[in-house]
């Protein structure tokens, strides 16, 4: 029986490796949602930088809400440095049109995990 996981991340090259990793051992994990935080990109970039990633790794049945803004403590502070403008380096991956979910991305994880 696969091992019930949700992937709360900031989609830079670290966490598109683990994602793609995730979706690689579906046969072992349940990837329940992804919700994205600020942190090493704004929000907005690794928000669509988990969009964009689902589609392209076939997890297009894993809903992907927006979380936080930053994280509770301190600020974001992007790494253009280290994860390039988009957060994934030089990658610039096709749309793959996939929605995000409208609802706050703590409720959602709450509503997921009761079911």
């Amino acid at each position: 029986m696969p091992l019930n996981i949700w992937i709360d991340c900031d989609p830079g090259i670290d966490d598109a490796f683990a994602l793609a990793m995730a979706a690689a051992s579906r046969d072992k994990l349940r990837i329940c949602g992804i919700s994205t935080v600020g942190g090493n990109q704004t929000c907005r970039k690794v928000t669509e930088n988990a969009l964009r990633l689902s589609s392209f790794l076939g997890l297009a049945d894993v809903p992907v809400v927006k979380g936080a803004e930053g994280p509770i403590l301190g600020d974001v502070k992007p790494a253009d440095d280290v994860h390039g403008d988009t957060g994934l380096g030089n990658c610039r991956l096709p749309d793959g049109g996939k929605e995000l979910e409208s609802e706050n991305a703590v409720l959602y994880m709450g509503r997921s995990i009761e079911n």
